[in-house]
């Protein structure tokens, strides 16, 4: 009985975001912002008061297909409550225009399942995923299933990423057109890696963000150790042809 309650209360406070949200616009970013701090507190209140039971709230949402914006960042979703939700999504919300997840204990875990419920979602503008830690395997998935999307905002930022992640979102963005801004500031990307980014955003840099806060000492470091793992694979290779 409890249960259902709590059913009927979400469903209703849900509901009131329809005719709150019905006419943010991505392209009005003050508005968005505006929109979003306002109408998605009763969401985050949900989903923080629900911790311990995040795939009765994955139920709920399946159901809302008048959504257009998903704002849940720093709701302590974890991979449970992600995987919970994006799969709920997965065959609802076909308006769904952005989705807004930072700082919510996301790894690379949750990808498969986050990448499976963006690439339904043809008409997303923004994505946003930062402060995770979803790494370069968590990326690679995540950038494949954006190639057919229509994205215009991509932040990836503060998620450990590497050179090789980097490289993947920008090669999938870059192509993409109305693209307005990619953010990937605040990882690991080696300096090797940022000249590479940077080239391929020559014809556009305006739509590269800033990489002020990104510390290409720790990527570089990364990088070495690759190599040193590849040239002590070769060395070892080398040993074994000639042992025979």
């Amino acid at each position: 009985m409890a249960k259902k309650q709590a059913l009927v209360n979400m469903r209703k406070n849900l509901q009131e975001l329809e005719v709150k949200m019905a006419n943010t616009s991505l392209t009005n970013e003050k508005a968005m912002e505006e929109n979003a701090s306002e109408t998605c507190s009763h969401m985050k209140q949900l989903c923080n008061s629900i911790t311990k039971a995040r795939v009765l709230m994955s139920k709920v949402f399946s159901t809302f297909n008048f959504l257009t914006i998903i704002n849940l960042r720093y709701t302590n979703l974890e991979n449970e409550g992600t995987i919970a939700l994006v799969n709920a999504l997965k065959n609802s919300a076909p308006s769904l225009k952005a989705i807004e997840m930072a700082g919510s204990n996301i790894t690379d875990e949750a990808a498969p399942d986050i990448a499976a419920c963006l690439a339904a979602k043809k008409h997303l503008k923004r994505l946003n995923l930062s402060k995770n830690d979803l790494k370069n395997e968590g990326c690679f998935v995540i950038a494949q299933s954006l190639e057919a999307l229509e994205l215009k905002y991509v932040d990836m930022s503060y998620n450990n990423l590497r050179r090789e992640g980097a490289l993947s979102l920008a090669h999938v963005v870059v192509k993409k057109e109305g693209f307005k801004m990619l953010n990937i500031d605040g990882n690991m990307i080696s300096f090797e890696g940022i000249e590479e980014v940077r080239e391929i955003f020559k014809n556009c840099p305006k739509l590269l963000g800033p990489l002020d806060e990104n510390d290409p000492d720790e990527g570089d470091e990364d990088d070495d150790q690759e190599l040193e793992n590849l040239e002590d694979y070769e060395d070892e290779f080398v040993s074994v042809f000639y042992f025979y």
